[in-house]
């Protein structure tokens, strides 16, 4: 979502609005006024995300909510990270899986984004998926490094 720009714009990139929700959550937000400011983009985010790149789309914050598959994650936040300006926001769901949090860990880890601790408030939702026993919560967000930069090969650390 772009905000502070000249024309404030919200993509959503969501490939089964229409065949699994029946468009219920686009036709709510055009119900709202807001489809002159909104897109949706009804294809995977493999490939809506590179598009969006392409055009030379700036996000100031981002939420993804998507496949669980490390790999889609992975490709996700990849993009999002040319996406989504420097010091800008990207809030991540169900983190608590570890195929998400492994993903994620990547980009803390190597590309610097900094969780916000207490952007998500509230208890924690419970076990780990798979009964690890710890208290999990659901969402957490990130803030990316001020610069954008690229780590060197070399440094390369397992995550």
């Amino acid at each position: 979502m772009t905000v502070n720009g000249p024309r404030p714009r919200h993509v959503i990139i969501d490939p089964f609005q229409e065949s699994a929700y029946a468009n219920a959550g686009w036709d709510v937000l055009r119900s709202a006024g807001l489809d002159p400011v909104a897109t949706l983009m009804s294809v995977p985010s493999s490939i809506a995300l590179p598009r969006l790149l392409s055009e030379g789309f700036v996000a100031d914050a981002a939420f993804v909510d998507g496949s669980h598959r490390f790999h889609e994650v992975f490709v996700d936040l990849y993009f999002l990270r040319k996406i989504v300006r420097p010091g800008g926001l990207i809030a991540v769901d169900d983190v608590w899986w570890p195929s998400v949090h492994t993903a994620v860990r990547y980009f803390e880890r190597h590309l610097g984004w900094t969780a916000i601790s207490d952007a998500f408030r509230g208890a924690p939702i419970g076990s780990g998926p798979h009964g690890q026993g710890e208290q999990e919560v659901r969402c957490k967000a990130y803030r990316l490094p001020e610069m954008s930069f690229e780590p060197p090969f070399q440094d390369f650390r397992g995550f």
